[in-house]
């Protein structure tokens, strides 16, 4: 994975509701810079290794279908995907 094909699918999350975005244990904010890594992608200077783990939560109902369109997408371009999904907390 590259890190516009990652940065693409944080943007498709953004884009269906998603909400406290995170890459393993990088949270990514507005301003999160992308680049390639020594050792895999750098985000805002943290290197983040494979496997990636993108975790998100969501509030509005259209983000489990869009996310699920977003993981055959990150298939076809060669990135395993393992969707899953959390019950919500309640406060």
């Amino acid at each position: 994975m590259t890190p516009p094909v990652l940065l693409d699918a944080i943007e498709e999350l953004r884009d269906a509701g998603a909400e406290a975005i995170q890459v393993n244990n990088v949270r990514i904010v507005a301003s999160s810079h992308f680049s390639q890594g020594a050792s895999g992608i750098a985000i805002d200077g943290k290197n983040v290794t494979q496997p990636y783990t993108i975790s998100a939560s969501a509030t509005q109902r259209r983000c489990p279908q869009r996310c699920r369109s977003q993981a055959v997408w990150l298939r076809t371009s060669g990135s395993s995907v393992q969707p899953s999904t959390s019950p919500r907390r309640k406060s």
